[in-house]
């Protein structure tokens, strides 16, 4: 089993050249940062950019990690995340 931390690339300008390594994932795990208001959009600039570097990279098998669920911002936006993760994604995720 290889594990590979990536840096939230889209915001950090490394570029999708960065990206070679994971295509030998099998499964992706995105940790988000849910004090920010926007983090839905986050995770899909994410998902964009893998799909730049690779089509249907970001279609693999994959899971979310809500980050800094210690903040009260995290907890307020919780609940409209989820609702995106549903509507757009498709998912069936629950609190």
């Amino acid at each position: 089993m290889a594990f590979f931390e990536l840096p939230n690339l889209y915001f950090q300008g490394l570029g999708i050249s960065f990206l070679r390594h994971i295509e030998r994932c099998l499964c992706l795990l995105y940790v988000v940062d849910m004090s920010n208001d926007d983090a839905f959009s986050n995770l899909q600039a994410l998902k964009y950019e893998l799909d730049q570097y690779k089509p249907g990279l970001s279609k693999r098998v994959s899971g979310v990690v809500a980050n800094k669920m210690d903040m009260s911002s995290s907890h307020e936006n919780l609940p409209s995340f989820i609702k995106a993760m549903n509507t757009f994604d498709g998912g069936n995720f629950n609190d």
